[in-house]
């Protein structure tokens, strides 16, 4: 076989391989897509998974089927998706947990949160709450750093563990307020909840949505919220800028990424089916009612530019809190 005719086979290869390819492209999806989530169910990253997932399947026209795949703060779920065909049916719904603070504490990973995704869309953003058990004699931030800089090493603060959201709010609050709050990690949120009720700790930042039951109910002090707005279903608690501190801003996130190299014709369905899935009356309450502005689902590209300033802003939490992993 000469030379070419050897060419004009690899021309027709390439030229049939790329027509099949904008025929699967065209057509997508044909097939269920699978979306991990790396954290437990019930917690808001996984119910606001869900209610996406849901509207997406009825806009896709295919099943969207959520899938909780524990472990190393969402990192091993991060892994998964990476080395997935970049088709399409395989997405993480991602977080600052995942793409902002992980690649900063664990150093390790397999996985590059820049290079090996591609960007779909921002969906969400959740403001921290900062409570106060109601055995201090503060009921506002002011009031709270007066009393912390009284007596330097006594209070302390809680988080869900070393390196989480939780722990890095406090210590830049600690940073930019001058206060010396001593950090001390728990398994989880719930673990921490009856320490603050009962004084055994003072201070702690929270999900607003996670912590909104336990301020209503009277059982803390919700005295400040680390988002530039006032959470709606907060409207009474001012935010830490207003507070005395201006641009003071840490909240948690949500989005989607794909695994590298998925072609563009499907990011930009797949965005476009997200779009539509915020704006629907069901998850759009959902968002409002969790103090997350709904108007968030820009371009993939933008989305992308977030992903690395994100980076950067956690890389100097993790650095002033001192986290490591455990």
């Amino acid at each position: 076989m000469d030379s070419k005719t050897i060419f004009k086979i690899f021309i027709v290869s390439v030229v049939l391989w790329a027509n099949n390819l904008l025929a699967q492209t065209s057509e997508y999806p044909t097939k269920p897509i699978k979306l991990l989530v790396g954290f437990s169910a019930g917690g808001a990253t996984d119910v606001s998974a869900r209610l996406f997932a849901k509207r997406m399947s009825e806009i896709l026209g295919q099943p969207v089927t959520v899938e909780n795949k524990l472990g190393a703060a969402g990192t091993i779920a991060a892994e998964q998706v990476a080395k997935s065909p970049a088709d399409g049916y395989t997405l993480l719904y991602t977080s600052s947990s995942i793409h902002g603070i992980s690649p900063n504490v664990y150093p390790n990973l397999s996985w590059d949160p820049i290079k090996d995704f591609s960007p779909i869309a921002l969906v969400a953003k959740y403001p921290q709450a900062l409570l106060i058990s109601n055995e201090v004699p503060a009921n506002n931030l002011r009031e709270l750093v007066v009393l912390i800089n009284k007596s330097p090493g006594k209070y302390s603060y809680g988080s869900a563990g070393n390196g989480g959201t939780q722990h890095l709010a406090g210590a830049l609050l600690n940073a930019q307020a001058k206060m010396d709050m001593t950090h001390i990690p728990y398994k989880g949120m719930s673990a921490a909840y009856p320490d603050l009720i009962s004084g055994r700790i003072q201070v702690m930042f929270d999900n607003a949505p996670s912590a909104i039951p336990f301020i209503t109910s009277g059982k803390v002090k919700g005295v400040a919220v680390s988002s530039l707005n006032r959470v709606k279903s907060l409207p009474n608690i001012p935010t830490i800028a207003e507070s005395g501190y201006p641009g003071f801003e840490v909240v948690a996130w949500t989005g989607f990424v794909a695994p590298a190299n998925t072609p563009v014709s499907i990011i930009n369905k797949l965005n476009a089916a997200i779009l539509k899935a915020s704006q629907s009356p069901e998850v759009k309450d959902w968002l409002e009612d969790n103090g997350s502005p709904t108007n968030l689902v820009g371009n993939p590209a933008d989305f992308g530019l977030f992903l690395k300033k994100e980076l950067a802003f956690w890389k100097q939490a993790v650095e002033i809190s001192g986290a490591r992993a455990d």
